[in-house]
Protein backbone atom coordinates (compact mmCIF):
# COMPACT_ATOMS: atom_id res chain seq x y z
CA UNK A 1 0.00 0.00 0.00
CA UNK A 2 2.53 2.64 1.04
CA UNK A 3 1.95 6.51 2.69
CA UNK A 4 3.64 8.90 4.71
CA UNK A 5 4.41 9.31 8.24
CA UNK A 6 4.48 13.23 9.17
CA UNK A 7 5.39 14.70 12.28
CA UNK A 8 3.90 18.21 12.25
CA UNK A 9 3.94 21.80 14.42
CA UNK A 10 2.20 24.82 14.54
CA UNK A 11 3.57 28.13 15.93
CA UNK A 12 0.28 28.42 17.87
CA UNK A 13 1.42 25.65 20.17
CA UNK A 14 4.79 25.60 21.08
CA UNK A 15 6.26 22.11 22.23
CA UNK A 16 3.42 20.46 20.79
CA UNK A 17 3.41 18.05 17.72
CA UNK A 18 1.23 16.02 15.50
CA UNK A 19 3.53 12.22 14.63
CA UNK A 20 0.19 11.01 11.71
CA UNK A 21 0.34 9.29 9.03
CA UNK A 22 -1.97 9.40 5.37
CA UNK A 23 -1.90 8.16 2.30
CA UNK A 24 -1.91 11.66 0.53
CA UNK A 25 1.21 13.70 0.42
CA UNK A 26 1.88 15.76 3.79
CA UNK A 27 1.60 19.04 3.15
CA UNK A 28 -1.93 18.53 1.61
CA UNK A 29 -2.85 16.93 5.45
CA UNK A 30 -1.17 20.10 7.03
CA UNK A 31 -3.29 22.43 4.49
CA UNK A 32 -6.57 20.07 5.66
CA UNK A 33 -6.08 20.80 9.25
CA UNK A 34 -5.41 24.22 9.12
CA UNK A 35 -8.41 24.86 7.39
CA UNK A 36 -10.29 22.80 9.37
CA UNK A 37 -8.81 24.94 11.91
CA UNK A 38 -9.55 28.42 10.58
CA UNK A 39 -11.12 30.27 13.78
CA UNK A 40 -9.40 28.46 16.42
CA UNK A 41 -5.49 28.48 15.05
CA UNK A 42 -3.52 31.70 13.71
CA UNK A 43 -1.32 30.50 12.06
CA UNK A 44 -0.50 27.55 9.38
CA UNK A 45 0.60 23.78 10.27
CA UNK A 46 3.92 22.95 9.12
CA UNK A 47 5.64 19.65 7.99
CA UNK A 48 8.87 19.25 9.83
CA UNK A 49 9.75 15.51 8.56
CA UNK A 50 8.07 13.48 6.39
CA UNK A 51 8.77 9.47 5.63
CA UNK A 52 7.55 7.73 2.56
CA UNK A 53 7.00 3.69 4.18
CA UNK A 54 5.15 0.43 3.49
CA UNK A 55 3.10 0.39 6.37
CA UNK A 56 2.61 3.69 7.47
CA UNK A 57 -0.15 3.14 9.83
CA UNK A 58 1.87 0.46 11.60
CA UNK A 59 4.45 2.60 11.66
CA UNK A 60 2.27 5.55 12.90
CA UNK A 61 0.89 3.05 15.81
CA UNK A 62 4.32 1.66 17.30
CA UNK A 63 5.67 5.68 17.04
CA UNK A 64 2.75 6.35 18.89
CA UNK A 65 3.09 3.36 21.58
CA UNK A 66 6.80 4.74 22.22
CA UNK A 67 5.78 8.15 22.88
CA UNK A 68 3.01 7.65 25.12
CA UNK A 69 4.40 9.09 28.40
CA UNK A 70 4.44 12.10 26.63
CA UNK A 71 0.78 12.22 24.84
CA UNK A 72 -1.43 14.81 25.27
CA UNK A 73 -3.95 14.07 23.28
CA UNK A 74 -4.73 11.35 20.44
CA UNK A 75 -1.44 12.01 17.88
CA UNK A 76 -0.32 15.24 19.69
CA UNK A 77 2.39 15.28 21.88
CA UNK A 78 4.73 17.21 23.80
CA UNK A 79 8.35 16.74 23.36
CA UNK A 80 11.07 18.04 21.20
CA UNK A 81 10.81 17.87 17.50
CA UNK A 82 14.29 15.62 18.03
CA UNK A 83 12.82 13.09 20.42
CA UNK A 84 10.09 12.36 18.23
CA UNK A 85 12.39 12.41 14.98
CA UNK A 86 14.64 9.44 16.68
CA UNK A 87 11.98 7.65 17.64
CA UNK A 88 10.03 7.62 14.22
CA UNK A 89 13.40 6.82 12.81
CA UNK A 90 14.70 3.80 14.85
CA UNK A 91 10.95 2.31 13.99
CA UNK A 92 12.40 2.45 10.39
CA UNK A 93 15.54 -0.10 8.96
CA UNK A 94 18.01 1.97 7.65
CA UNK A 95 17.55 0.79 3.89
CA UNK A 96 13.87 1.68 4.09
CA UNK A 97 14.54 5.56 5.13
CA UNK A 98 13.55 7.97 2.96
CA UNK A 99 13.23 10.71 5.01
CA UNK A 100 12.18 13.92 3.59
CA UNK A 101 13.32 16.80 5.82
CA UNK A 102 11.79 20.44 5.15
CA UNK A 103 15.26 21.91 3.48
CA UNK A 104 14.68 24.97 5.47
CA UNK A 105 13.37 25.63 8.53
CA UNK A 106 9.87 26.85 8.81
CA UNK A 107 9.68 30.54 9.02
CA UNK A 108 5.57 32.10 10.01
CA UNK A 109 5.23 35.73 8.70
CA UNK A 110 4.53 38.03 12.14
CA UNK A 111 1.78 39.48 12.52
CA UNK A 112 1.74 43.41 11.97
CA UNK A 113 0.43 46.16 13.57
CA UNK A 114 -2.87 47.50 12.39
CA UNK A 115 -1.19 50.94 12.27
CA UNK A 116 1.56 49.40 10.24
CA UNK A 117 -0.49 48.50 7.95
CA UNK A 118 -2.64 51.04 7.16
CA UNK A 119 -1.82 54.64 8.00
CA UNK A 120 -4.33 57.40 7.09
CA UNK A 121 -3.46 60.31 5.53
CA UNK A 122 -5.01 63.64 5.20
CA UNK A 123 -6.90 64.53 2.19
CA UNK A 124 -5.14 67.11 0.11
CA UNK A 125 -6.53 70.20 -1.68
CA UNK A 126 -8.25 68.39 -4.59
CA UNK A 127 -9.60 65.80 -2.73
CA UNK A 128 -11.03 68.42 -0.26
CA UNK A 129 -13.01 69.99 -3.67
CA UNK A 130 -14.59 66.57 -4.67
CA UNK A 131 -15.82 65.70 -1.61
CA UNK A 132 -17.19 68.80 -1.45
CA UNK A 133 -18.48 68.85 -4.64
CA UNK A 134 -19.69 65.32 -4.10
CA UNK A 135 -21.62 66.55 -0.93
CA UNK A 136 -23.21 69.85 -2.21
CA UNK A 137 -24.76 67.26 -5.21
CA UNK A 138 -26.20 64.70 -3.09
CA UNK A 139 -27.32 67.40 -0.81
CA UNK A 140 -28.63 68.87 -3.62
CA UNK A 141 -30.65 65.82 -4.99
CA UNK A 142 -31.90 65.44 -1.37
CA UNK A 143 -33.57 68.64 -1.45
CA UNK A 144 -34.98 68.27 -4.59
CA UNK A 145 -36.68 64.77 -3.79
CA UNK A 146 -38.30 66.57 -0.42
CA UNK A 147 -40.04 68.80 -2.64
Amino acid sequence: MGGWVYIITNKAMPGLLKVGFTTKHPEERAQQLTAAGKTGVPWPYVVEYQWWVEYPRALEQRVHAKLARVRENREWFRCAIEEALAVVEAEIPPRKRTRKPKPTPPTHPEPKKVSEVYTPQPFNTAERICLIALFVVIFGMIIIGLK
